[in-house]
C-alpha cells in the first residue's frame, strides 16, 4: 500500500503489520502508485496542502483509494470544501463504525488470565488522599460544543484547574500530561470540541486508564464503550451547579467507598494502549485488503462530505449545545 500523504506528520502513518496474520507492505514513494493495491490519503493533509489526487485510469480501476479522517465533522466539513473528494475514493477510514475500516480512538477488552499483568492500577483510599477536585485540558478555545461556557459556569461553584491553551496552567506537551496530572485530581473534564455521534477522543480514555473519573460532555455512545458507573455525564444534571454539588459530595471523605466504586470495572476490563489500538487497526486493514469479496464489491463515495456529516436518513450527526438539555445559567 502507498501512503500518498503524511498522517498528522507521520510519513509512514505509524503503520505496524508485524503481528498481523496477513502480509502487507507499505511505501511512501509516489512512483509506486501503479504498483500499489491500496493508496491512503489523509483528508486534512490533502485539503490543507491542496494535494492533487491522481486520476483513476483503467489500469488503476481495481485499486483501493481510501481517505482517512478522525476529526469531528462539525470541525472539518464546516471549514473545508470536501467536494474535491467526490468520486475519488472507494474506502473510508474514520472513528465511525460504518467506515470501511474503523479507527476508533480506543476501546475496552475483558481481562483474561493471559493479560492480568496489563491490568490498570486500581485507585485506593491511600492513593486518592490529598487529591484536588477536578481539572481539564483544552487546546482549542471557542469550540463548537460550547464547553467553554459550561466550564466558566461550573467554576462559579467549585475550583476547576484548566490546562492547555484555554487555561491558566501548563503541562509540558512532550510528556504524558494525563498520566502526570492524574496523580493530583479525582475528576477530569472530558469535554469534546463538538457534539457528534460516535465522536469520542483520548480526552475520555486517558483519564480512565490513569485512575481518574472522567466527567463527559459529548454525544458519544459512552454506555456502549465502558461499563456503567465508570464515568459521569453532565447531561444527567440540570445545571452546572448541580454537577458541582455532586462532585463535591462524591469526593468527600465520608463518600470514599462510593467514589472508589467507579473503578470497579478495572477488575474485569482494561483499555488497550495506543500502540495496541494502532496495531489492531493496521491488522484489520491488512486483512480486508486480503479479502477478495471486500476488494471486489466496493462502492465509490460520490459525496464524502455528505457521508461524513449525515447518517443514512440525511440527518446531521452533530448537534448544537442549544439542542440538548444543558443550562449554562443558575436556575
Amino acid at each position: 500500500m502507498l501512503f500518498y500523504t503524511t498522517f498528522y506528520g507521520a510519513a509512514a502513518w505509524n503503520a505496524d503489520f508485524t503481528s498481523c496474520a496477513h502480509i502487507c507492505r507499505f511505501t511512501t514513494n509516489k512512483s509506486d502508485l501503479s504498483k500499489s493495491d491500496a493508496v491512503l490519503f489523509d483528508a486534512i493533509e490533502t485539503r490543507n496542502r491542496r494535494i492533487r489526487i491522481p486520476p483513476r485510469g483503467p489500469k488503476l480501476w481495481n485499486q483501493i483509494r481510501a481517505f482517512a479522517i478522525i476529526e469531528s465533522p462539525a470541525v472539518f466539513t464546516t471549514r473545508f470544501n470536501m467536494h474535491i473528494f467526490d468520486n475519488a475514493f472507494n474506502w473510508s477510514i474514520s472513528y465511525r463504525k460504518d467506515s470501511d475500516v474503523p479507527l476508533p480512538s480506543r476501546h475496552i477488552i475483558p481481562l483474561t488470565n493471559q493479560n492480568q499483568a496489563l491490568r490498570h492500577e486500581i485507585p485506593t483510599r491511600n492513593s486518592i488522599k490529598g487529591k484536588k477536585l477536578v481539572a481539564g485540558m483544552i487546546s482549542r478555545c471557542g469550540a463548537e460544543s460550547g464547553r467553554d461556557a459550561y466550564i466558566a459556569e461550573l467554576q462559579k461553584y467549585i475550583p476547576v484547574d484548566m490546562y492547555g491553551d484555554c487555561g491558566n496552567l501548563t503541562c509540558d506537551k512532550s510528556l504524558n500530561c494525563y498520566q502526570i496530572l492524574a496523580k493530583y485530581y479525582k475528576f477530569w473534564l472530558s469535554f469534546e470540541n463538538s457534539l457528534c455521534q460516535e465522536y469520542v477522543t483520548e480526552k475520555f480514555f486517558e483519564p480512565l486508564t490513569n485512575g481518574v473519573i472522567p466527567v463527559v460532555f459529548g454525544s458519544g455512545p459512552y454506555h456502549e464503550i465502558v461499563p456503567k458507573g465508570s464515568y459521569i455525564d453532565i447531561r444527567d444534571f440540570e445545571t452546572p451547579r448541580a454537577l458541582a454539588e455532586y462532585l463535591q459530595r462524591l469526593a468527600s471523605e465520608e463518600n470514599v467507598d462510593e467514589y472508589l466504586k467507579h473503578f470497579s470495572w478495572m477488575k474485569r476490563f482494561r483499555i488497550p494502549t495506543g500502540d495496541e489500538n494502532n496495531q489492531q487497526f493496521w491488522c484489520n486493514l491488512c486483512a480486508k485488503l486480503h479479502d477478495p469479496n471486500l476488494v471486489k464489491n466496493r462502492k465509490w463515495y460520490s459525496d464524502p462530505g455528505s457521508w461524513y456529516r449525515t447518517n443514512y436518513t440525511n440527518t446531521s450527526l452533530c448537534t448544537k449545545p442549544s439542542e440538548i438539555r444543558i443550562n449554562y445559567r443558575k436556575p
